[in-house]
């Protein structure tokens, strides 16, 4: 009923097609916008000026701002209006109605961000939580934090969310507020597994986390059949300190892999920072684990993981920072048009020298890494190969667009 009558409104005023038709695009031509897409390019609804009809009286004698203690659509349900008075009230007097703020947001569910740690995720989060701000729409950060950013009159339906989710696991449904991201435009951003690790392990150490103190990361990473937790000299306790850091072991096995390949909740054993399956409780999770299993479980999600990286409209990289905030604005136009006065800073950058750590791992170190990241290092080379496949396919776009325009002048 909302929509309806903000869109009856509008095209009375001669400013959007008709119901029966497509309503205009915000930045560029309808035309132009198949081109591109339904992912790159979501429709705004289109607002009135927001000014109430200072002349208009209702079925029953009442301005516009007799309604403004009442909820105006409950006009008919409450107050025993007619449909179309209570359809002539929300067209009139959109301001005391409230409907000028929900009608300027950019639509719910469009874009989300799958944001693995340290590859440059809050850097993005950032420039995005600005656009929003400026163009008018919310974004949902699900990574801890449970927080909304942007145009805080968009909060109800947000556009946009920022998530250290599965995407299989998540509920894509509807289970966050009442949106369902299911046809969402979906991104991340990746890193070389060797980098981004040992990122990790600075991170923590800067966090103070007690074992990374304590021992070298080639401890831990000798160990993956061990809970780490049992390795600590002084075990963390987070219930008397809720803000201490918390170890995600499977942070430093395999970890884009999981995120993208694990399709259930299955244990994903040692080689994904597991080390609890197979073993009794209290320190594990019993079951028939055996080395061909685990070996099934790795080749399942590495191929689930390639398959999801490639179904991504969009594949950044750490290594290639400078470029990111240019292709989100190629693949995300609404939220970064050409005008947009936001930019992709560096946030929250590894400090090595002040955790006491060279830039780069030592070469045993880097060796570990790689073997105990053999999973991720496949799926970085072949994410790089999707992502090239990707960028022909976007200058493929721009050259059909070049020729559309210039066909039209």
């Amino acid at each position: 009923m909302l929509g309806h009558a903000v869109n009856a409104a509008h095209a009375a005023s001669g400013l959007i097609h008709t119901s029966q038709q497509q309503q205009p695009l915000l930045h560029v031509p309808l035309d132009e916008a198949r081109l591109q897409g339904p992912w790159s390019q979501p429709q705004r609804l289109w607002s009135q000026t927001c000014d109430d009809d200072p002349g208009f009286i209702d079925a029953r004698n009442y301005s516009c701002s007799g309604w403004a203690d009442f909820d105006c659509s409950q006009a008919v349900s409450t107050f025993g209006y007619d449909s179309s008075d209570m359809q002539a009230l929300l067209d009139a007097c959109p301001d005391t109605c409230d409907r000028c703020d929900r009608d300027e947001c950019l639509p719910p569910s469009g874009y989300i961000f799958w944001h693995l740690m340290k590859t440059g995720g809050l850097s993005v989060d950032q420039l995005l939580n600005c656009a929003c701000t400026h163009e008018h729409c919310s974004v949902k950060h699900d990574d801890g934090s449970d927080d909304l950013y942007g145009d805080r009159g968009c909060d109800e339906h947000p556009t946009v969310l920022t998530t250290h989710g599965n995407p299989f696991a998540y509920d894509r449904s509807g289970g966050y507020g009442t949106n369902n991201w299911a046809n969402a435009s979906n991104i991340t951003i990746l890193r070389d597994p060797v980098s981004r690790i040992w990122s990790y392990y600075a991170y923590a150490r800067e966090h103070h986390y007690e074992p990374f103190l304590q021992h070298p990361l080639a401890y831990y990473l000798e160990q993956p059949e061990v809970n780490f937790e049992l390795l600590n000299d002084t075990p963390q306790d987070h219930e008397a300190n809720e803000g201490a850091f918390v170890l995600h072991q499977s942070q430093l096995f395999n970890r884009m892999t999981r995120t993208f390949g694990s399709r259930n909740f299955e244990c994903g054993g040692p080689s994904f920072g597991e080390p609890i399956c197979g073993k009794p409780p209290p320190e594990g999770q019993s079951s028939n684990w055996t080395l061909e299993f685990q070996q099934s479980i790795e080749q399942r999600w590495l191929s689930n993981a390639i398959e999801t990286i490639r179904g991504l409209d969009y594949i950044g990289f750490t290594e290639s920072f400078g470029n990111l905030r240019a292709d989100l604005a190629e693949v995300w136009p609404a939220l970064l048009p050409p005008d947009s006065p936001c930019q992709l800073n560096r946030e929250n950058p590894t400090d090595y020298p002040g955790v006491g750590l060279e830039s780069t791992p030592d070469e045993y170190t880097r060796l570990l890494i790689e073997k105990r990241n053999a999973l991720d290092m496949q799926l970085f080379q072949e994410a790089i190969k999707i992502s090239e496949e990707k960028k022909r396919a976007r200058a493929r776009r721009r050259a059909v667009l070049e020729v559309a325009r210039q066909y039209r002048s």
